[in-house]
């Protein structure tokens, strides 16, 4: 796939290792809810030249069983702060493009459904919640990691 024409593909870079996963897998073993943060960095354009960030989140992931292997079946990333590596994400200003997460420019992605990354000005929420161990997927499962993780 081409990169879009104002977006250059020389000196970007995003990186978003994964670390401490949580995996719950149905007591039906036909499903499986996951959890993972991601410590990331990206390099992009930023006021006319190349700027590294910080960039940390969450990835919220549904799997399937299908004919014995496991295939994702939701993918959710929810970004916790973006900000420049020389800036504090306290002391970061609101940016119009952290108003509304658009996934990626060149795909045919939806915007996210829910983002609320952290500003100084508002409660932080600790989504995704981690997921908790359940028997069957259920259509009210779709949006399980924006609940708090339940007791069991």
């Amino acid at each position: 796939m081409q990169p879009k024409a104002d977006i250059p593909a020389k000196g970007v870079l995003f990186e978003h290792p994964l670390a401490t996963p949580i995996i719950e897998v149905a007591k039906d073993g036909k499903t499986a809810k996951a959890y993972w943060v991601s410590l990331g960095h990206e390099t992009k354009p930023r006021d006319g030249k190349m700027t590294a960030h910080w960039c940390w989140g969450k990835y919220a992931v549904d799997f399937v069983k299908e004919d014995g292997q496991w295939r994702i079946w939701h993918f959710k990333w929810f970004r916790g702060f973006i900000t420049p590596y020389d800036t504090s994400w306290v002391d970061r200003p609101r940016e119009p493009e952290l108003e509304r997460h658009i996934v990626c420019p060149n795909h045919n992605l939806k915007p996210s459904e829910y983002h609320r990354p952290y500003f100084i000005n508002q409660i932080a929420e600790s989504i995704p919640a981690a997921p908790y161990p359940y028997e069957t997927w259920r259509e009210e499962d779709k949006d399980w990691h924006l609940r708090p993780t339940e007791k069991v």
